[in-house]
């Protein structure tokens, strides 16, 4: 017997070319869980407060340990808001950087109930922007400097970030390990 899941696609807003991912979750995922689901297929490090907008009246904000004011709603999961292939919500990730992701069902499928991890990662595109960089605006300076190597804004930048950065990363196999941890 198989049992529902979701396939979702994530687009990060305001940023171009788009970051995004297409992942597998159960439909009763518990939203806070959905939110440590969501920080490890982008990229985040969990460091910021969260909300989920499903609509004008329905907002759900969390910290990266819970959920912190969930409308009056026990245990909200996802299939509470989600009904058929084509409903969306946001994501708001850092309030002070405002990283808006864009949601969609793209659609309800049945995975064999002997998978063992049915969260799963298919596919992407792009590196997700550093944490605290400054939001789309920062992230957009962030790109511009990494492509001048040698300058002294570059020299600052890589210290700061600790390592190279490559817009253009994506590797769907590092997402899918991070999740079976």
């Amino acid at each position: 017997m198989a049992k529902n899941n979701y396939l979702l696609r994530i687009k990060l807003m305001r940023i171009s070319p788009d970051i995004w991912r297409s992942f597998i979750v159960p439909t009763n995922i518990p939203l806070h869980y959905l939110h440590i689901i969501i920080q490890s297929v982008m990229g985040w490090d969990n460091n910021h407060m969260y909300e989920f907008q499903f609509n004008k009246k329905t907002r759900i904000t969390g910290t990266p340990v819970g959920l912190e004011d969930t409308g009056g709603m026990k245990n909200p999961k996802l299939s509470d808001f989600l009904r058929k292939a084509g409903n969306k919500f946001i994501y708001w990730y850092d309030f002070g950087d405002d990283w808006y992701h864009e949601i969609t069902l793209k659609k309800i499928q049945d995975i064999d109930p002997k998978q063992k991890f049915p969260i799963v990662c298919v596919d992407g595109a792009r590196a997700c922007p550093p944490e605290d960089c400054g939001g789309p605006p920062g992230y957009s300076h962030f790109c511009e400097v990494v492509k001048n190597h040698g300058t002294e804004e570059y020299s600052e930048l890589i210290e700061w970030w600790g390592e190279e950065y490559d817009p253009e990363e994506f590797d769907v196999n590092e997402v899918n390990e991070l999740l079976n941890e």
